[in-house]
């Protein structure tokens, strides 16, 4: 398990409070506490779990005790854009443990959620694309402006190029790190000339 290429686990478990008694109760609550074992992660002890038959050195996951479950619900709601209960609980399990994960993220509520998202299935179908030409030979490309994302402790703004064939419609999405049109023309050969034929 490589931590160093997702800092973002790493930066939201070491902002998280861990106070020793409730770990230690925790601990006690829980019917195999065996699974459980501290570990040093940037000079900070913290707490994590295997599941049975696995090694600690490369299987282990970051052990969420009850005070930690909710702040980390909030603060990955955020980073992924207010995704659903099923992405989230998909997403936090390959990495987080609590015996509990699902369940707490299926009471979460969120108030943007229930004001932005309507409710039920979506209304009607999307109209029949017309095929003008074969694939490849036209894409469409555009600059995504800086938008602002908010969480626990910073405030994140993103950049991307976004590339789309016509006919296909297929997407391709890449993180850019100035406008200038050298950086958008290099990203762009290596995020989709590179992968694709050249359009027409």
């Amino acid at each position: 398990m490589d931590f160093a290429d997702n800092p973002l686990l790493i930066k939201c478990f070491l902002h998280l409070p861990l106070n020793k008694m409730k770990v230690i109760n925790f601990l006690r609550q829980q019917k195999f506490p065996d699974q459980y074992f501290n570990k040093v992660l940037d000079y900070k002890e913290i707490i994590c779990y295997t599941a049975p038959g696995e090694g600690r050195n490369t299987q282990w996951k970051f052990a969420l005790i009850n005070s930690m479950i909710w702040l980390t619900i909030l603060w990955f709601h955020a980073i992924f854009g207010h995704s659903g209960s099923h992405r989230m609980h998909e997403t936090l399990q390959a990495q987080y443990h609590h015996p509990h994960l699902q369940m707490h993220i299926e009471c979460f509520t969120c108030n943007k959620c229930q004001c932005a998202k309507p409710s039920g299935p979506g209304h009607g179908l999307l109209p029949n694309c017309d095929m003008a030409g074969a694939p490849w030979e036209e894409v469409a490309v555009d600059l995504i402006e800086p938008w602002p994302g908010s969480t626990l402790h910073s405030t994140v703004e993103s950049f991307a190029l976004m590339c789309i064939d016509r006919t296909t419609n297929l997407v391709k999405i890449a993180c850019i790190f100035e406008k200038s049109s050298n950086h958008v023309a290099t990203c762009f050969k290596h995020t989709w000339l590179s992968w694709y034929p050249k359009p027409m």
